[in-house]
């Protein structure tokens, strides 16, 4: 499986994700995992 890096930001910038981003993330993440293969445990 290729590694991918799917957030960058300042440090300054935020402090950290907001719900509705982590969760747009691991939707996302569980589409790469299923695209490349990988188990969705």
């Amino acid at each position: 499986m290729p590694l991918f890096l799917l957030t960058v930001f300042g440090k300054g910038e935020k402090a950290n994700l907001s719900k509705s981003e982590r969760n747009q993330l691991a939707k996302f993440t569980s589409l790469l995992r299923k695209h490349y293969g990988g188990n969705d445990d």
